[in-house]
């Protein structure tokens, strides 16, 4: 599934680990992982991400991350999910009042899920 946010351009690091936490915290709830407890903000902390990681290791879910800002989500081996790395494109609104706010990312968000593809 491909979509775009627009963000501002200070903002895109936060913005991307905002979005790739939902991403991922969508696919585990729709896998039943009970995150509660262990993941109840968009952001984890160091204590939470030990947690959760200690958590996915007991029902044999791994997330892995490819090197270049994209994820992969595995149940015992099987793919349930990926998340590719982001493109940001430079975009300018030329009605914007101040110059600073005049160029902003478009960010496009392409992921692949096992719950998406059943949808269809």
């Amino acid at each position: 599934m491909i979509r775009s946010i627009y963000i501002d351009r200070e903002d895109s690091k936060e913005s991307e680990e905002e979005e790739r936490n939902l991403f991922i915290k969508s696919v585990l709830e729709e896998v039943g992982v009970p995150l509660e407890d262990v993941w109840p903000d968009i952001l984890l902390t160091v204590d939470k991400k030990i947690k959760l990681r200690d958590l996915l290791n007991k029902l044999e879910i791994e997330i892995i991350e490819d090197g270049d800002r994209g994820y992969e989500i595995y149940h015992q081996n099987n793919m349930l999910a990926k998340w590719f790395k982001p493109r940001f494109l430079l975009r300018e609104d030329k009605k914007a009042k101040t110059l600073n706010k005049r160029f902003y990312y478009e960010m496009v968000v392409n992921t692949w899920s096992i719950f998406n593809q059943e949808e269809k």
